[in-house]
């Protein structure tokens, strides 16, 4: 007895192969696109903690006595330096124009962040 192809119900192998490759590349690039967004994310955190971080360090020299051994440490996994740099003075050498650089790095040296300000600043000591 000879079937009519017609009357048969389902799919081909053929057919089933191609719907699995096919879901198989959207499966493929949604975990793509998530993990990106996740790489995309934690950079953004990172910068955003290092903005707070330079903003906290340019304050803090700010208010410091110029100096020109730098500070250094690590917080929240990240490394941070504060220098201070003379460039300029009066006469006198009572006030100075003090250059002040925050910097912020990855654990791996890459900087993410550098701040940099002046100020002007009494280089007599209190």
């Amino acid at each position: 007895m000879h079937r009519d192809p017609v009357d048969e119900a389902g799919f081909t192998l053929i057919e089933v192969l191609v719907a699995l490759t096919i879901s198989t590349l959207l499966i493929v690039a949604i975990m793509s696109s998530v993990s990106s967004s996740r790489q995309r994310e934690t950079r953004a955190e990172q910068k955003r903690i290092a903005v707070v971080m330079a903003r906290s360090l340019i304050a803090r020299g700010s208010a410091l006595p110029w100096s020109d051994a730098p500070l250094t440490g690590r917080v929240n996994g990240l490394d941070w330096e504060l220098d201070q740099q003379l460039l300029a003075t009066d006469r006198r050498r009572m006030l100075g124009l003090i250059r002040i650089r925050a910097r912020i790095s990855k654990p791996d040296g890459a900087d993410l962040l550098v701040v940099k300000t002046r100020r002007l600043k009494s280089l007599i000591a209190a």
